[in-house]
């Protein structure tokens, strides 16, 4: 829900362009959402990318009375309450029990029913439970690539022939890019994740075949799927380890210096962050490891005159707000509940609901029905994460349910080629649109920067392919919703 309160009446809507419709409204860019969507690649709530427009926030409602809005907060995730049980399997199975019973709830409908299926472990396991309660075989669907290192498909096949699922897959290639000025108007606001494209793409063709699709999101932010949270634990040891050592603060300093020579250098990255994390606490140092543009990408970026606009802000600031402050929660219960308001709320689930949506497919998250949510919650972190080890308790349930080779493989994540894409069939799009002048009159980026990026990107010198994708989705962003060009 978007909403703009103007002279005592408030105006809201689903969609952000309906509001740009009401003549009371002006369309002037957000300077400090700029800023954001470029660090965490969306615009957090209760921000929109136009300063007179506000999103409601997650598991909140508003109550409009006497030309007063009040937002109050209906839900949260509450790692503080621990449940009690004997031993491993029965935590297990309590997991099992309802995740089974929200696949089953989300089962029921009059239409057309079916997964999509990546294989990995979540959507192989949603797939899973989905066959065993119904009588026919599941329709799953999955999405791939010609560049095999980033394409799942084959392990989606095994997973589909182990259930016995009526499997389809298709292909992405790069010219699906064409749908990308259409794709920036159903999102409404400038988005930085470039797995929308294929997002799209498989709820496009899925819908050809079923009207409801069930997936496997969420699993990674209850369960602690992704490596950057065991890499953060490990990174903690390491600093708690270190810091018992004589003269630790001197030499920390001295190698994270190292950093400015030698920044791919393993060694040195990771005495920076010991250092970031000793002088600015641990929500800090795991923010940076979110952000696709730092503070000092950013200050290289940005024009001289975008920078002073922006005087005084921060973006790390909200990450901040939202880092937990109970000091009595697990280093891996913060960075879980950090995701659950930041990462998976306003892009995970904004990719997955417009995605589908457009394409009038309905998708539907077992894993993040929230009795699921507060039962894992509940259990104690290193059922979570156990060494180097993500996902420990459901892996443990799912033993004797799944291959092994889906559950030893290394997590892949939605990657997109989009890097490759760059240099070869996508490079004239992206110099005509980025190094265009009207793209660099804008006034928020620095033209020879984003000059040498581009060059940089193609020649093969650096990687900024996640970097270069957020600025053209920006400027993509700003001809259809600023400049009211068509979209194709």
């Amino acid at each position: 829900l978007v909403y703009s309160i103007k002279d005592g009446e408030i105006f809201f809507a689903s969609e952000l362009k309906a509001l740009l419709l009401v003549p009371e409204i002006k369309k002037e860019v957000d300077p400090e959402s700029v800023d954001l969507f470029l660090a965490y690649q969306a615009i957090p709530s209760p921000r929109t990318i136009f300063r007179e427009i506000k999103k409601l926030p997650p598991a909140h409602f508003l109550i409009w009375e006497q030309g007063r809005a009040r937002l109050e907060r209906y839900w949260d995730v509450d790692f503080s309450r621990k449940l009690r049980l004997k031993d491993k399997d029965e935590y297990a199975q309590a997991l099992w029990d309802v995740l089974t019973e929200a696949t089953r709830l989300r089962l029921i409908s009059d239409v057309p029913l079916g997964a999509f299926l990546s294989g990995g472990i979540d959507s192989s396991t949603i797939v899973g439970i989905m066959s065993a309660c119904s009588s026919r075989p599941v329709e799953t669907f999955s999405v791939g690539f010609d560049e095999k290192d980033f394409s799942e498909l084959s392990y989606a096949g095994l997973v589909a022939r182990h259930f016995g699922t009526r499997h389809r897959e298709f292909i992405v290639k790069p010219d699906v890019i064409s749908i990308l000025p259409k794709l920036v108007y159903h999102y409404n606001e400038p988005f930085g994740d470039s797995s929308m494209i294929p997002t799209y793409y498989v709820a496009r063709e899925t819908k050809r075949y079923v009207t409801v699709a069930l997936n496997g999101d969420g699993g990674d932010e209850n369960l602690a799927g992704y490596t950057r949270y065991w890499q953060t634990k490990l990174l903690e040891r390491i600093d708690r380890t270190f810091a018992s050592l004589p003269g630790a603060s001197r030499l920390l300093s001295m190698c994270a210096r190292g950093y400015a020579k030698y920044p791919q250098n393993t060694f040195f990255r990771v005495w920076r962050w010991l250092d970031e994390t000793r002088r600015h606490g641990y929500g800090y140092a795991y923010a940076r490891r979110l952000v696709a543009f730092s503070n000092e990408h950013k200050n290289l970026v940005y024009s001289p005159e975008f920078t002073r606009t922006l005087s005084g802000t921060d973006s790390f600031r909200f990450f901040s707000d939202i880092w937990p402050k109970d000091g009595n929660l697990n280093l891996l219960e913060k960075m879980l509940y950090s995701d659950f308001h930041l990462y998976l709320p306003e892009v995970l689930m904004v990719k997955m609901d417009i995605a589908t949506m457009a394409n009038s497919l309905e998708g539907r998250s077992p894993f993040l029905d929230h009795k699921f949510i507060e039962l894992i919650a509940s259990f104690p972190p290193d059922l979570k994460l156990r060494g180097g080890v993500t996902k420990y308790i459901l892996k443990r349930k799912l033993k004797h349910f799944l291959p092994a080779e889906i559950l030893k493989r290394r997590k892949m994540g939605f990657g997109v080629p989009v890097g490759i894409w760059f240099r070869n069939e996508l490079k004239p799009m992206l110099v005509d649109t980025l190094l265009s002048q009207m793209a660099l009159s804008r006034g928020y980026f620095n033209p020879a920067v984003v000059k040498r990026m581009v060059e940089e990107h193609i020649s093969g010198v650096s990687d900024h392919s996640s970097r270069l994708w957020i600025l053209l989705n920006l400027e993509l962003w700003h001809r259809i919703f600023v400049d009211n060009k068509d979209y194709g």
